[in-house]
């Protein structure tokens, strides 16, 4: 074998393993990119049942939905007198609620509420409620309105809505503020 043809050899062997040297790299460097985008990505979650389906992710921010959907169990657990969970409410809304059905049950009074119109202002709602109260066999329903301010926890399987229940105070009647309105 002659010299010139082992270089030659030679400087194609040294070409061919440049070529794939730089294919594998740029394999290796797409791969990578690959993974890093796909991981910036939100998971799949799909929920297992008859119908498997994907799930969507929600935020930690609630939607105007579930503040009403939090403002109606909140407000119950507040005002029943059946309820018994307090997941929902601050420390001094408990102490209120268990004050009021101490004074109600004395008297032999049950009530429940029932939300009819909610009107939300960022942190603050204002709940137009049916007010039902029972003594003994006889249940009157009254309207009731308060303003419920609320502030956000973080979500836990006891408070899935991520709010909690900080005041609630008796609405003012409107007609009673403004002066010179009929009665």
């Amino acid at each position: 074998m002659k010299l010139s043809h082992a270089w030659a050899e030679l400087c194609l062997k040294e070409a061919q393993f440049k070529i794939l040297s730089l294919f594998t790299a740029s394999v290796a460097l797409i791969s990578t990119l690959g993974v890093v985008i796909l991981s910036q990505r939100e998971p799949l979650v799909v929920e297992r049942s008859c119908e498997s389906r994907s799930i969507s992710l929600s935020s930690t921010i609630p939607t105007e939905e579930e503040i009403r959907a939090f403002l109606k169990n909140a407000m119950g657990m507040r005002f029943d007198s059946n309820e018994s969970s307090s997941a929902l409410l601050t420390e001094s809304q408990q102490l209120l609620k268990k004050k009021e059905l101490e004074e109600m049950k004395q008297r032999g009074i049950f009530q429940y509420v029932i939300p009819q119109v909610i009107e939300i202002k960022s942190d603050v709602a204002q709940i137009q409620m049916d007010r039902i109260i029972s003594i003994g066999r006889v249940k009157t329903a009254l309207n009731f309105q308060v303003n419920a301010k609320f502030a956000r926890v973080p979500r836990s399987k006891e408070n899935p809505y991520g709010l909690i229940l900080v005041e609630v105070t008796r609405a003012q009647d409107e007609r009673a503020a403004t002066p010179g309105s009929g009665k």
